[in-house]
């Protein structure tokens, strides 16, 4: 299942709040200003069927040149490279996550939209959609928990009972080294600003149904 199946959940409704509503074999995240986009590694025809509108940029995780495998035009992409997942704790993978994090951030206060994929859409995805939410003031915990849960609706079998705290722990990581100033995250001031803002918005998950 390397490739998003286009069409298989196209999304009617938007997420509401800091909300996850389904979206192709992904999902989508609400209440960050502009629309985001977590899924599996997609195909051509991801690109030609679903709803993109309001989506300007790709960041890939897994590959250093999608471009052989998608063309995501009219979208642009802001970030390419085959990262380590951050849920093995290595210094290095949490680091240029966070960093990949800070690029995000910089367009979605721009009003633009970032759709973000690995291979899977589980855990490099899962740890960057969690790392912003948890910088809104979402429990890392209550982040991981309502991915996890909509992966394992979305992608039965494909994530273990260790997933959700394994990510959640790969979140809390990802908060602190962009909370650290030496850690030299472009964009990590206007991050640190976010991650200070207190409360513990919920994050409600929107099913199919």
């Amino acid at each position: 299942m390397g490739n998003v199946k286009s069409g298989t959940a196209k999304s009617g409704t938007r997420p509401e709040g800091f909300g996850l509503a389904p979206f192709a074999e992904g999902y989508e995240v609400g209440g960050l200003g502009a629309r985001l986009l977590g899924v599996p590694f997609p195909n051509q025809a991801f690109f030609r069927e679903e709803d993109l509108e309001g989506v300007n940029w790709v960041v890939c995780l897994d590959n250093e040149d999608p471009g052989r495998r998608y063309d995501p035009s009219p979208l642009r992409f802001l970030f390419c490279g085959k990262l380590d997942s951050p849920l093995t704790g290595n210094r290095e993978a949490v680091v240029a996550v966070a960093r990949v994090v800070a690029l995000i951030e910089d367009r979605l206060r721009e009003g633009e939209g970032v759709l973000v994929h690995c291979a899977l859409g589980i855990e490099r995805t899962g740890s960057v959609v969690g790392t912003l939410l948890a910088l809104r003031g979402v429990q890392p915990v209550s982040a991981a928990g309502r991915i996890a849960s909509l992966v394992e609706e979305l992608q039965p079998g494909w994530t273990g009972a260790q997933f959700p705290a394994e990510l959640a722990a790969a979140v809390g990581l990802c908060v602190t080294a962009i909370r650290t100033p030496d850690a030299g995250i472009r964009g990590g001031s206007i991050l640190r600003e976010n991650s200070s803002r207190s409360g513990d918005p919920s994050v409600t998950h929107n099913s199919r149904g």
